[in-house]
C-alpha cells in the first residue's frame, strides 16, 4: 500500500499466482503499481537466483527467496549495483545457518550493516 512500485519474483508459477492476489488485495482500488515477474532460476558467477533484469533504483528490497535449497547468497551481489544510496534490505528467514553464512559472506565483501529486527528477519544498510 505504501510502496510507489513493487517488484516480486518469482520462480513457481503457483507462488507467483498466490503474490499477485495478495498484491492485488492490498491495493483494495486495483492500482497497479506492482508487478509479478515469474523469472526462472539461472546460474550466476554469485550463485542461482532469478532470472531478472532490473532496470530500477530501489531503496527498500525484501529478500525472502529462492528457497532455502536454492540458496541466497547471489542476492546481494546481484541488486548492489540498483540500490539507491540509502537502502534498506530485509532479509527474512536470517535464524538459518545458509542465511547466516550468506550475512558473513556479504560484510566481507560490501560495506553493509546489519540490524536483527526480530529472531528471523534482518535488516541491512549502507555502512
Amino acid at each position: 500500500r505504501y510502496a510507489e512500485r513493487v517488484i516480486a519474483l518469482e520462480h513457481e508459477t503457483r507462488y507467483a499466482r498466490e503474490t499477485a492476489e495478495m498484491l492485488w488485495k492490498a491495493t483494495q482500488n486495483g492500482s497497479r503499481n506492482w508487478i509479478v515477474a515469474q523469472a526462472s532460476i539461472r546460474e550466476f558467477d554469485a550463485g542461482p537466483w532469478y532470472n531478472y533484469e532490473f532496470r530500477n533504483t530501489f531503496d527498500f528490497v525484501l529478500i525472502d527467496g529462492p528457497p532455502q535449497k536454492i540458496g541466497r547468497q547471489a542476492g546481494l551481489p546481484l541488486i548492489w549495483p540498483h540500490l539507491a544510496q540509502d537502502f534498506e534490505i530485509w532479509l527474512d528467514d536470517w535464524d538459518r545457518p545458509h542465511e547466516k553464512q550468506c550475512v558473513k559472506e556479504w560484510q566481507a565483501k560490501y560495506p553493509i550493516q546489519i540490524e536483527e529486527l526480530s529472531p528471523t528477519l534482518l535488516k541491512i544498510t549502507r555502512a
